[in-house]
């Protein structure tokens, strides 16, 4: 933390989604699970796009320098390169991209975002529906496991 501020330095948060559901989790265990607005259901992409969307505007009032991890790649690159592929087939995604570039500006949001791999993501057991204690036991794990901590470093 910075000492003129309670605002922590860096907020490294990961997202996933479902068709139905997204959540975040962040390092410290904070987590946010919540249903995919039916617009957004129509492809994996467009849910996640949202669930990372909906994941930088949550984290705001935990800091200002977020690290986002996402395990989707096309997300990741899209937010990255302020792109979006298919601009026809995610008219949808186009336009909550706009919006997250303008919300990041005005905010003067410092964002990085990075892909990692399913397997490693501590949000994928929670992001499958409202959450269970073994869900929440299965993020936490991933959260202190080694081989995500390598990647991190």
């Amino acid at each position: 933390m910075t000492q003129s501020s309670s605002i922590p330095d860096i907020i490294e948060v990961f997202s996933d989604a479902s068709l139905l559901y997204g959540a975040w989790i962040n390092r410290d265990g904070t987590l946010k699970t919540f249903a995919i607005p039916e617009r957004y259901q129509y492809s994996s992409f467009a849910s996640e796009f949202y669930t990372a969307s909906q994941t930088i505007r949550d984290t705001l009032p935990l800091g200002y320098r977020i690290h986002l991890y996402c395990d989707n790649l096309g997300v990741c690159q899209a937010i990255r390169f302020r792109y979006i592929a298919h601009p026809v087939k995610h008219a949808l995604v186009e336009e909550l991209l706009e919006s997250l570039v303008s919300f990041i500006k005005h905010n003067h949001i410092l964002l990085s975002v990075r892909h990692i791999p399913s397997k490693l993501n501590p949000a994928d057991p929670i992001s499958r529906g409202p959450p269970t204690d073994f869900d929440r036991l299965c993020a936490y794990e991933r959260l202190r496991s080694d081989a995500l901590q390598s990647i991190l470093s």
